[in-house]
C-alpha cells in the first residue's frame, strides 16, 4: 500500500512562514474550519444569551466557556488540518473518522485537559506554562495514526517529548500573535458595525461621554466595568476569541511537521517509505504479464 504523500512541501519553516501558510490552509479548508468553529461557538454564545437575564456573566466565566469549547475546537482543527495536508476533504465527518473509534469520548478527554490547563494559562509562570506545552501533540499523533500507522509510530512521540522545551518560546510567541490579531479584529468588527450597519457593538454602545467625567481613570472604570460585564461584548469576545484560537491551531499542527522536519528528517522518512512501499509492489509501471 502505498504511503499518503502531503500536499505542501515539508520544509523547515520559520513560526512567520508557518503563520502565513496557516492562512493558506484556512482558506483552501474554509467550509470544515467554520463548520467546526460554529459548531464549538454557538452553544457558547446562545448560552450567554439564553441567561444573561438570570445570571451576571463576567469575563474570567466567559473564559472558563472559551477552554471548554477550545478543548473540542483545537481537536477538530488538528483533525481537519491532517486532513488537508495529507489530501484528504476536510470536513467535520472526515474530522470525527480521523479521532478514532469513540471520538466523543476522545473531545470529552480534550475538554478535561483544556480545563486542567486554564490555570497554567492564567499564570503564565513556570511551571504553568510547563503545563501548558508539556506533552504536545497529542491529538497531532492520533490523527496521523488514523490516517496511516506508518505517519506517526510511537518512537516519534518520545522524541517529540523530548523536544517539548524547544516549545516554550514559541507558545508565547503564537500568545502575543494572537492577542494583537485579537485586539485588530475586534476594533474593526466594532467600527464596521457602528459605522457600516449603523449597530454598534461594542464601544458605541458604551455611550460615555468624556466631557461629563472627572477624569481618565474614570472613564478607563468604566470601560473595562463595560468590557468585563456587558453580555453582547462578552458574547462577541468569546466568538472571536475562539476564531483566532482556529487559526493558531492550525498553526500549532504545522510546528509540529516543522519540528519533526528539524530534528528527525520526516520528510526524508516519508520519501523513503514511499520508495519502499513501490519496491514491494514491483517497478513503477510493471504489470503482472511482464512478470510472468
Amino acid at each position: 500500500m502505498n504511503l499518503r504523500q502531503p500536499t505542501i512541501p515539508f520544509t523547515p519553516r520559520t513560526l512567520g512562514n508557518n503563520l502565513d501558510l496557516a492562512m493558506l490552509l484556512l482558506r483552501s479548508g474554509l467550509r470544515g474550519y467554520l463548520a467546526a468553529w460554529c459548531w464549538c461557538t454557538a452553544p457558547a454564545v446562545a448560552l450567554i444569551a439564553a441567561t444573561h437575564g438570570i445570571h451576571a456573566w463576567t469575563l474570567p466565566q466567559a473564559g472558563v466557556l472559551f477552554f471548554v469549547a477550545a478543548g473540542v475546537l483545537g481537536t477538530l482543527v488538528a483533525s481537519l488540518t491532517g486532513a488537508l495536508v495529507f489530501g484528504i476533504p476536510p470536513t467535520l465527518s472526515q474530522a470525527y473518522r480521523l479521532l478514532g473509534p469513540h471520538p466523543w469520548w476522545y473531545l470529552f478527554q480534550r475538554c478535561v485537559r483544556s480545563l486542567l490547563q486554564m490555570p497554567a494559562f492564567l499564570l503564565l509562570l513556570y511551571p504553568g506554562l510547563l503545563l501548558a506545552y508539556r506533552w504536545p501533540f497529542r491529538t497531532e499523533a492520533r490523527v496521523l495514526q488514523n490516517i496511516q500507522p506508518a505517519l506517526h509510530r510511537p518512537r516519534d512521540t518520545q522524541l517529540l517529548d523530548k523536544q517539548s522545551t524547544q516549545l516554550g518560546g514559541i507558545w508565547i510567541t503564537l500568545f502575543g500573535q494572537g492577542l494583537l490579531l485579537w485586539g485588530t479584529l475586534l476594533l474593526t468588527i466594532d467600527f464596521a458595525a457602528t459605522w457600516l450597519l449603523g449597530t454598534p457593538v461594542l464601544f458605541g454602545r458604551l455611550g460615555l461621554d468624556p466631557a461629563y467625567a472627572d477624569d481618565t481613570r474614570a472613564i478607563f472604570q468604566a470601560t473595562m466595568k463595560f468590557l468585563w460585564s456587558d453580555p453582547l461584548v462578552l458574547a462577541v469576545e468569546l466568538a472571536l476569541t475562539l476564531f483566532v484560537f482556529l487559526y493558531l491551531r492550525i498553526t500549532w499542527f504545522l510546528m509540529y511537521i516543522d519540528l519533526r522536519v528539524r530534528n528527525d528528517c520526516w520528510d526524508v522518512e516519508l520519501k523513503l517509505q514511499q520508495e519502499a512501499a513501490q519496491l514491494q509492489q514491483g517497478l513503477p509501471g510493471r504489470t503482472d504479464a511482464t512478470a510472468a
